[in-house]
C-alpha cells in the first residue's frame, strides 16, 4: 500500500500546483513507477508460491494431522464389542480402519486453492503484459455479397488506413469473410430490433457462421461480431458521355426517411437520399409499414453544390428499385437495395490468458472455501462388556459443527450414548 501511495504521489502530485493533465491521470496505470511495482509484486508472488509449494503438498497428504491425547475428544459408549463397533463406525464415516481406530480425511486438496488462486494472478499479469502491445479494434462495413480480407488495411472503416499502416500484419486477423445475408426483425415495428444476424462465409473453404451482437466468432485470435446494420441502395448513373457510376451507397442515418448525402463520382452533383424500406405511396406522401426491406422506395434529390439554396434541384423524385429517371442527359436508377452490416473486429492478445486466469481463480476459490480439510479420528477401546469410542476432529473453519456432526454419526452407528464432549476448542483448529 505504501508503494502504491508513493507511486501515485510521484505521478500526480508534482502537477497539483497548476492542475493534473488529463492524459497523466488517464495513463497512470502505465507509469514507470506502477509498472515497476507490478513486476516486483509478480516476482514476489512467484517466489512465495515456490517457497510454499512443498508445505502445501505435505498438507494435502492422507496422514492425519490430529494428535490425540487421552484426556481429549468426545467419548461415546456402546454396548457393542469393539470389533463390531469399529466396523459400523467405519461404514458410517466412510473411512479406513486398523486394529484400534477409524480415520477419515476429506478436503485434502483444499490447501491448494490458495496456490491456484495466486497462479491465476500470475496468468493475469501475463495477459496484461501481452495487451501492453496494444489491442486492435476495427470496424468493417460490408454490403451483402461483399468480402474483406483481415489484413487488407483499406477494408477497414475504422481506424483509418493511415493509423493502420503502423500496425504489423500479426496484429490483424489472417482471414477472409464474405457477408452472405443480414436478417433483422423489429419489436412491434418500432425502432427496436429484437433480432440481428449476419450470415457470413469464412475463409477459402467458405465455412458458414452466424454472427450476432452477443455471439461473436473467433478467427485467428480475433473476435468478430455484428455491431449494426443499414440500407445500401445500388446507384447506377449513366452520363451524357456514356460513362457510368455504379456503387452501393451505405446510408449512415436511421430511422428510414432521413436524408443522407453523397458526392457522385466524376460529376459536379451531390445526391441526397432517403429510403423507406416498406413503403406505399399515398397521394404525394409516403406511408412506411415496417423497417424491413419489403417494398423499398427511394426518395432521391440531385443537387448542384454551386446552386443557391432556393434553386430547383436537377432532379427530385421517388423511385422503386429498377425504375429509371432522366435529367440533364443523365440516366439515374437504383437496380437493387441491400442490407449492409457493421462488423466489429477485436484482436486481444491476452484474451485466452484472461479466460484461463478467471477459470483458475474460480477453481482456487472453490477449493479453498468449498473443500476445506476435515478430519475425524475415532479410537476404539474395550469398556466393560461393550466399547468406548473417543472421537477426535479437526476442521479448517466450522470446527464446532463438524465435531457435532461426526459425534452424532458415530453415536447412531454404534447405538451408543455420548458420555463426555470434547472441551471448547479441543482439536478443532483451522
Amino acid at each position: 500500500m505504501l508503494a502504491l501511495a508513493g507511486g501515485y504521489a510521484m505521478w500526480v502530485l508534482p502537477f497539483q500546483f497548476y492542475g493534473t493533465p488529463a492524459w497523466r491521470t488517464r495513463n497512470i496505470a502505465t507509469a514507470w513507477a506502477f509498472m515497476a511495482l507490478g513486476v516486483a509484486m509478480l516476482v514476489n508472488t512467484a517466489a512465495c508460491m515456490v517457497d510454499r509449494w512443498p508445505v502445501v503438498l505435505r498438507r494435502t497428504g492422507v496422514s492425519m494431522r490430529i494428535k490425540p491425547r487421552t484426556t481429549e475428544g468426545s467419548v461415546v459408549r456402546s454396548p457393542l464389542p469393539p470389533d463390531e463397533a469399529r466396523d459400523l463406525c467405519a461404514g458410517a464415516l466412510g473411512g479406513t480402519q486398523d486394529s484400534t481406530s477409524v480415520a477419515r480425511v476429506r478436503g485434502r486438496f483444499g490447501p491448494l486453492g490458495t496456490e491456484v488462486f495466486h497462479l491465476a494472478l500470475t496468468l493475469l499479469a501475463v495477459a496484461l503484459a501481452l495487451n501492453a502491445g496494444g489491442i486492435f479494434r476495427g470496424k468493417v462495413v460490408l454490403v451483402e455479397g461483399e468480402s474483406f480480407s483481415g489484413r487488407d488495411r483499406a477494408s477497414y472503416a475504422e481506424p483509418v488506413p493511415a493509423e493502420l499502416a503502423s500496425l504489423p500484419d500479426s496484429a490483424l486477423p489472417d482471414t477472409t469473410i464474405r457477408l452472405v445475408k443480414v436478417t433483422t426483425s423489429f419489436w412491434k415495428d418500432v425502432q427496436l430490433f429484437n433480432r440481428l444476424e449476419a450470415r457470413v462465409a469464412v475463409g477459402a473453404e467458405e465455412r458458414r457462421e452466424v454472427l450476432t451482437i452477443s455471439s461473436p466468432m473467433v478467427v485467428d485470435g480475433a473476435s468478430i461480431a455484428v455491431d449494426g446494420f443499414g440500407y445500401a441502395p445500388q446507384l447506377h448513373l449513366v452520363g451524357p458521355d456514356g460513362r457510368t457510376a455504379d456503387q452501393f451507397l451505405k446510408l449512415k442515418v436511421f430511422p428510414p426517411g432521413s436524408f443522407d448525402e453523397f458526392d457522385i463520382p466524376d460529376t459536379p452533383y451531390r445526391l441526397r437520399l432517403a429510403v423507406y424500406p416498406d413503403a406505399s405511396k399515398e397521394g404525394t406522401g409516403v406511408a412506411n409499414a415496417s423497417y424491413n426491406l419489403v417494398r423499398p422506395l427511394i426518395l432521391a434529390r440531385v443537387e448542384d453544390p454551386l446552386q443557391s439554396a432556393g434553386d430547383e434541384p436537377a432532379f427530385q423524385g421517388m423511385l422503386r428499385p429498377g425504375e429509371k429517371a432522366e435529367f440533364l442527359g443523365y440516366t439515374l436508377s437504383f437496380p437493387s437495395i441491400r442490407y449492409y452490416a457493421e462488423l466489429r473486429v477485436i484482436r486481444n492478445p491476452g484474451a485466452a490468458w484472461f479466460m484461463a486466469a478467471a477459470l483458475l481463480a474460480t477453481g482456487g476459490l472453490i477449493l479453498r472455501y468449498g473443500a476445506r480439510r476435515r478430519e475425524v479420528l475415532v479410537i476404539v477401546t474395550a469398556h466393560g462388556s461393550g466399547s468406548e469410542l473417543r472421537v477426535h476432529t479437526a476442521a479448517e473453519g466450522w470446527g464446532r459443527s463438524h465435531r457435532a456432526r461426526a459425534v452424532e454419526r458415530v453415536r447412531r452407528a454404534v447405538d451408543g450414548q455420548v458420555v463426555s464432549a470434547e472441551r471448547e476448542g479441543g482439536e478443532d483448529r483451522g
